[in-house]
């Protein structure tokens, strides 16, 4: 799925559910319907905003840019710490000229930006170097769910909140690798979790309004006006079985919508990144069966090499329609297990699935 004007950008895939709330009723709310995954695409680009287009300012945008990159390919953001030379890693750049609001005068006005784009590879290199762990582009589809109370009105926020609360969870999403869901807002959603249900944090109300985006988390925002300057927030995650809690201290609203989705973000990146383990042999056999044709090959082959934790890709046996791939890793059989889990290509072969010999044995999902 594409969001016009380059929100973001990923591509939906079944997978396994991830979002399981607490309470029976809730759970039974989202095993009504399958989950699905995102693949995240654009990761290694980003834009910044430039001065001018003078040596000075490419270099400095070509950094800010890495900077970025290095923050989503990793989901920590001490990696946009990382010194490296960007034009080392650079594939691609150029000025690009967009027309912005200004926050002081409300008035359109011309930006200049530079877009860049990063050698992947080259990346998760530098990254592997300084045993900083790689997130690989499938991941969590959040489902998100604002409200907000600023003195003068409550009310869900849709495309036409004030206060710019939409735009400001976009581009924090965006600049993290994050797939955010923004609800339809229609009649079905103001009709099934009206204001006072989201703001009470009701799980089965906010779980019977989520059934139909078939996430696999949800975050909850309620935003409140803590003066005439700051905003406050408290955040709620369902997400892996489990429901977690945050409360943000007030400050501008633009860094408190942020918070939350930083919070999303760093505890994801925390379960999905791989760290490379030196002390992992950096191989196994994984046996796929259900391959029916040369699609279905050059599918799968396509899959495992993107996985983040496959460092290279060797076809060792084929027989009827299953094939042995033996692979080169990063890291261990079991991130390599984890990385599968989270994906939508491949399922686990039951126990007494007979396949050829192979330490992982899965089969292609149809």
């Amino acid at each position: 799925m594409s969001r016009p004007g380059g929100a973001w950008y990923f591509t939906r895939v079944p997978t396994r559910p991830l979002i399981v709330l607490a309470t029976l009723s809730v759970s039974l709310l989202f095993a009504a319907a399958p989950v699905q995954a995102v693949v995240v695409e654009r990761l290694y680009e980003a834009t910044v905003p430039v001065a001018d287009q003078s040596a000075a300012s490419q270099q400095r945008g070509l950094k800010d840019a890495l900077a970025i990159v290095f923050v989503r390919a990793s989901g920590r953001r001490d990696a946009a710490a990382i010194d490296v030379e960007a034009t080392r890693l650079v594939q691609q750049f150029r000025f690009e000229q967009q027309t912005v609001t200004d926050p002081e005068t409300g008035e359109p006005r011309q930006q200049l930006n530079l877009w860049a784009r990063f050698d992947a590879v080259a990346v998760q290199r530098a990254l592997v170097e300084r045993d900083v762990p790689i997130w690989g582009r499938e991941r969590p589809a959040v489902l998100v769910w604002l409200a907000y109370d600023d003195g003068f009105e409550r009310d869900l926020v849709d495309s036409d909140a004030p206060h710019g609360i939409l735009a400001a969870l976009t581009a924090t999403a965006r600049r993290r690798g994050v797939p955010i869901i923004p609800p339809l807002m229609d009649l079905q959603d103001r009709t099934s979790l009206p204001f006072s249900d989201l703001w009470g944090g009701f799980d089965d109300a906010i779980a019977g309004a989520s059934q139909r985006y078939r996430s696999d988390a949800i975050l909850v925002g309620r935003l409140f006006r803590a003066d005439t300057e700051r905003w406050g927030a408290r955040w709620i995650l369902y997400s892996d079985g489990a429901s977690s809690h945050k409360s943000t201290e007030p400050g501008p609203l633009d860094a408190v919508v942020a918070d939350g989705v930083h919070w999303i973000a760093d505890g994801f990146a925390e379960q999905f990144s791989l760290m490379p383990d030196t002390a992992a042999d950096g191989r196994t056999r994984i046996v796929v069966a259900g391959i029916d044709g040369i699609p279905d090959y050059a599918s799968v082959l396509g899959y495992l090499r993107s996985l983040s934790p496959v460092a290279g890709v060797a076809v060792e046996r084929v027989e009827r329609d299953q094939v042995v791939f033996a692979l080169e890793l990063r890291g261990t059989a079991e991130q390599l297990e984890r990385a599968i889990a989270l994906g939508s290509e491949l399922t686990r072969a039951p126990d007494d699935f007979e396949a050829l010999t192979g330490s992982l044995r899965y089969t292609l999902r149809p």
